[in-house]
């Protein structure tokens, strides 16, 4: 860069310049007299060119993050002697050799409110640095600038390399000094691919090589333990072609379909790791424990609603067994239903909070005068369902029915726990709605939990649920971004009607379909002789069974 064009180039730090034959004390009488705010005192915003990788490269990601309505004009750039490593599935920015380079963007931030953002914007283990920036466009102006990036400044153990372009992870020898080295490196995958993830982590903990062997493989080794598990395939996307058994051993395969691995910022490529697969078992163990739970329910109010339903016992132990037998024919059925069931809460969520983030980042660009009126929210959220059921999985209408029956089943018998006595379960309601909006399926398996209790242990179990669940509510009455979008009356703090949560989108993409009225096709036979139990809701016809 020529001297004229760093004098102009305001993003070069200007300070006092010091001789020597200046005399050199601690005395502040010989202090330069900007010396406390000097920009190497300066802890504030910085101004001028900033080295974006990842996904500010975007302008449209950049603009929503400054609140800027003009496009923006990013620059092809690069940066020397740095490397991207990835943090979770973030990419971050952090020493490397210094021959390698890292192609990004450049744009230059002439606003302390912008590099406020930024700032804010980006995780607190990223450190804003002075670092060289090297233009890769046609603009013969300064093609080397100072600037400054965003670099990692959290511990190296966090970091994980990219994994290789083609999607496989590499494969590099990890010594162990055993007699483990013997085998090749697949065979070595392949043994921990087909072991428990608990036999997993406890063998981390066998040894330091066993620990660096594990981490250095771990992506390969969870695309192998699912890849078994899902008879050989990985997950792919899921469209109106594929159809899925409801078989318990399929379970898996389903699920990672709805819940793929998360995909490298920027890159596309899936990310299988260790947590990953723990957050599929976490999610597979709330579905079943509370398929279990309300298949408990639904036997114990089969069996007193009539009692030619008991009539085929002949005794205690007899009826203990048909009891056992009937619950796991209805948990087989309800399993699945709950993924979709989740699926949904999930996805509705994670839509909710990217809308009020996107409506928090207008408030905070100033054009939001007034804050989103509930009945305006109301259809906000509205749309947000309509998008979720009109899209994959549930552009399946038996798939969309299903699901509709099983959340229909569950808020009915989270009423009947709540308040036994219809119609005195109104009060109760918002309460439903908090568990379904912001608390999920696995507090709900907490409540039926608690509602049955175990041993002497009933009472805690249900003083901890309460606990959890004052919190959530806490939680969601406080929630200061929602009430800078929202408003702070009590109207905009309330959950929304239960209506509004899955049923009125529902119901209107199933009349669009022509499938409101319909005939339900979930339907459990509990034992030989006993009558057929419905799973359906009261939009459904043309089936005699018992309606759980």
């Amino acid at each position: 860069m020529s001297g004229e064009a760093k004098e102009e180039d305001s993003s070069v730090p200007s300070g006092p310049t010091y001789h020597a034959g200046e005399p050199s004390t601690s005395s502040l009488c010989y202090a330069p007299a900007d010396w406390y705010s000097a920009d190497w005192q300066n802890a504030g915003p910085k101004t001028g060119w900033y080295f974006f990788y990842g996904v500010l490269t975007n302008e449209n990601k950049l603009a929503t993050i400054l609140g800027d309505e003009e496009s923006l004009v990013l620059r092809p750039a690069k940066v020397l002697g740095y490397k991207l490593m990835l943090w979770g599935v973030h990419l971050v920015l952090t020493d490397g050799s210094s021959a390698a380079e890292v192609p990004g963007m450049a744009f230059r931030v002439e606003s302390p409110l912008h590099a406020r953002k930024l700032r804010g914007y980006m995780a607190d283990v990223l450190k804003v640095e002075s670092c060289r920036i090297h233009f890769d466009d046609e603009n013969e102006d300064a093609k080397v600038i100072d600037g400054f990036a965003f670099i990692w400044d959290g511990t190296m153990s966090e970091l994980r390399n990219i994994p290789a372009n083609d999607g496989e992870p590499s494969l590099d020898r990890v010594s162990t000094s055993s007699s483990w080295d013997r085998l090749p490196v697949e065979i070595q995958i392949s043994i921990f691919g087909r072991c428990r993830l608990q036999d997993v982590v406890n063998l981390r903990l066998a040894s330091r090589a066993f620990s660096a062997l594990i981490d250095t493989h771990e992506q390969a080794i969870s695309r192998e333990y699912l890849r078994i598990r899902r008879h050989g395939s990985l997950p792919s996307p899921i469209d109106e072609s594929r159809t899925y058994t409801r078989e318990p051993e399929d379970d898996v395969i389903l699920l990672s379909d709805l819940f793929p691995p998360p995909t490298v910022e920027h890159s596309g490529k899936d990310t299988y790791s260790f947590r990953y697969l723990w957050s599929l078992r976490r999610r597979q163990e709330v579905c079943s424990k509370l398929a279990n739970y309300l298949a408990d329910s639904i036997l114990e109010r089969y069996l007193r609603s009539d009692r030619a339903h008991r009539a085929p016992f002949i005794s205690k132990n007899h009826s203990q067994a048909f009891h056992e037998g009937g619950r796991a024919q209805l948990q087989f059925k309800l399993t699945p239903l709950m993924f979709y069931t989740l699926f949904f809460l999930e996805t509705y969520a994670r839509a909710r909070s990217e809308l009020q983030s996107d409506l928090y980042a207008t408030y905070k660009a100033g054009r939001l005068p007034v804050a989103i009126q509930p009945i305006d929210r109301a259809l906000m959220f509205h749309n947000l369902q309509a998008k979720i059921v009109h899209s994959p999985p549930f552009t399946n209408t038996a798939t969309l029915v299903s699901t509709h029956h099983c959340i229909y089943l569950l808020v009915s018998y989270l009423r009947f726990k709540l308040s036994p006595e219809p119609p005195f379960y109104m009060p109760c309601d918002p309460w439903i709605s908090m568990l379904l909006t912001s608390s999920g399926l696995g507090r709900i398996a907490e409540f039926f939990a608690a509602e049955k209790g175990g041993g002497n242990n009933q009472r805690s179990m249900r003083k901890e649920f309460m606990r959890n669940m004052q919190a959530d509510w806490d939680a969601s009455r406080n929630d200061e971004r929602a009430s800078k979008v929202y408003g702070s009356g009590e109207e905009s703090m309330q959950p929304p009607g239960l209506q509004e949560i899955w049923f009125e989108a529902a119901k209107n993409e199933m009349r669009v379909r022509g499938v409101l009225p319909h005939l339900t096709e979930d339907l459990v036979l509990v034992w030989e002789g006993a009558k057929i139990i419905s799973i359906g809701c009261p939009n459904c016809e043309g089936e005699d069974g018992w309606l759980a």
